[in-house]
């Protein structure tokens, strides 16, 4: 384990704010923090532990069942019907469980990424690391930075651009061994799921959760 009492730097979430006075400093430091995302899971695949969706997808209705107890989807039974289904459509595709179980960070928001030094990324907060899917963390970094993005001063279309550039630097990182194109479609349920947890936040809008639900909606169709 390794404790640091402070890391000198912008987190990734800073360097969104400030994107436009740095132009491509963004791009290099998603790349960094794809790098070290797979270099992580890559170093520490658990061959011993049986690969499940289940866990992804539990978490996936529990998020649901809040939003329509507490949130946005409180008076929206059909919306929160829908999005059950399309969970359970997932659960029934084979690849989701087409994985080899890695260590993973469990919790890469844009706040756990510092860059201390050019060329350099550190990931904070680990007191989620478990064994599970790698497209879990990547799906949740780009959930985070697609909304990080819009929330400051951008559009889903600028965002996009950022969240694919994150995607192609993790592929790219990663061993060609690895399906890629199975990552990039768990990555898009567990970015999903990620959007939905985002839009539990009372500090936002009503319209802005009622955006995000839109947009994990139209991931998960």
């Amino acid at each position: 384990a390794l404790f640091l009492e402070y890391v000198e730097g912008l987190t990734l979430e800073d360097i969104i704010a400030v994107r436009r006075s740095q132009p491509g400093l963004l791009m290099e430091r998603l790349a960094l923090a794809a790098r070290l995302l797979a270099k992580l899971h890559t170093g520490a695949t658990r061959s011993d532990r049986e690969p499940s969706f289940e866990p992804g997808a539990a978490y996936a209705r529990k998020v649901i069942d809040n939003l329509a107890r507490h949130g946005v989807l409180q008076d929206e039974p059909l919306v929160r019907d829908a999005l059950y289904d399309l969970v359970d459509r997932w659960a029934n595709r084979p690849e989701m469980a087409a994985f080899a179980p890695v260590l993973i960070h469990g919790d890469p928001t844009t706040t756990n990424f510092v860059f201390p030094d050019p060329g350099k990324a550190v990931a904070l907060d680990w007191e989620r690391l478990k064994i599970a899917d790698p497209a879990a963390d990547l799906g949740r970094l780009m959930a985070e930075v697609s909304h990080s993005v819009v929330r400051h001063g951008g559009n889903a279309e600028e965002a996009e651009a950022f969240v694919q550039h994150l995607s192609q630097s993790y592929a790219l990182s990663v061993p060609r061994s690895w399906d890629r194109d199975a990552i990039g479609q768990r990555a898009r349920f567990y970015r999903a799921s990620s959007t939905l947890r985002i839009a539990r936040n009372g500090w936002l809008s009503r319209l802005e959760r009622t955006a995000l639900v839109a947009q994990a909606m139209a991931l998960l169709v």
